[in-house]
C-alpha cells in the first residue's frame, strides 16, 4: 500500500493538498482540497473525495457548514482523481471568489448587527449616565468598539477610517464592555477616547 499527502502551490495564496491511498497501481481512496489563505489561516473551501463509497465534492463554507453534491459517476476512482485535480487547479478562482464572496456577505451583515446593537446599549448606558456626554467633542463622529470582539473592532475601524469626516469633526470611539450582574443581566458601560484603545 502506498499513502501519501502532499500540497501544490498555485497562484493567489491558494492550494491543493492532496492525499491518495494506492494498492499496486490502483486508486483506494482520496482526497483532492482546495484551501486558501484567509486572515493568515489556510481555509478549506471545496474537496473531492471518495470518503463514503462514492466520489462527491463538498462546497465548505466559512462558517464550518458544507454542501455535499450527489454522488459522481466516473470509471473508476483514477478518473476521479485526476478529474478532481483538473478541476481544482482549472477553476480554484472561480471556487475562491464564491467562497469570499460568502464570507464578505456575512462579515458585512456581522458588522451591521453589531453597530445596531452597540448603538442601542450606548443609548441605554447615556440614559443612565448622562454626565458621560461631557466627554465627546462637539460634532464628534462616534466609533463604536466591543473590547470583546476584536474582529468586529477591525472590521469597523476600518469603514470608520475610510469614511470621510464632515469639516470641523473628529472621530472618538466609544468602547463598550459587556458588565454582567449577578441577576444574570447584561448591561454595557462606554469609555470615550479621541483614539482607540485595545487590549
Amino acid at each position: 500500500m502506498d499513502e501519501r499527502e502532499f500540497i501544490i502551490p498555485l497562484p493567489d495564496a491558494t492550494a491543493l493538498r492532496v492525499r491518495y491511498l494506492k494498492d499496486r497501481g490502483r486508486v483506494l481512496r482520496f482526497a483532492v482540497q482546495l484551501e486558501t489563505l484567509i486572515d493568515q489561516v489556510w481555509t478549506p473551501v471545496v474537496r473531492y473525495d471518495n470518503a463514503h463509497q462514492f466520489v462527491h465534492r463538498d462546497d465548505l463554507k466559512p462558517d464550518g457548514s458544507q454542501l455535499k453534491t450527489p454522488p459522481m459517476a466516473f470509471a473508476n476512482n483514477e478518473d476521479a482523481f485526476n478529474f478532481a485535480l483538473q478541476d481544482l487547479r482549472t477553476n480554484y478562482r472561480f471556487y475562491i471568489h464564491k467562497v469570499l464572496a460568502v464570507e464578505n456577505r456575512v462579515n458585512s451583515q456581522h458588522v451591521a448587527d453589531k453597530v445596531f446593537e452597540l448603538s442601542e446599549q450606548f443609548n441605554r448606558y447615556v440614559f443612565d449616565h448622562p454626565e458621560i456626554l461631557d466627554g465627546i467633542p462637539d460634532k464628534a463622529v462616534l466609533v463604536l468598539l466591543d473590547v470583546d470582539d476584536p474582529v468586529f473592532n477591525r472590521a469597523n475601524l476600518e469603514l470608520a477610517e475610510a469614511a470621510p469626516l464632515p469639516p470641523g469633526s473628529q472621530r472618538v470611539y466609544v468602547t463598550m464592555r459587556k458588565q454582567v450582574r449577578t441577576i444574570q443581566q447584561v448591561h454595557w458601560e462606554a469609555d470615550i477616547q479621541l483614539a482607540p484603545q485595545l487590549a
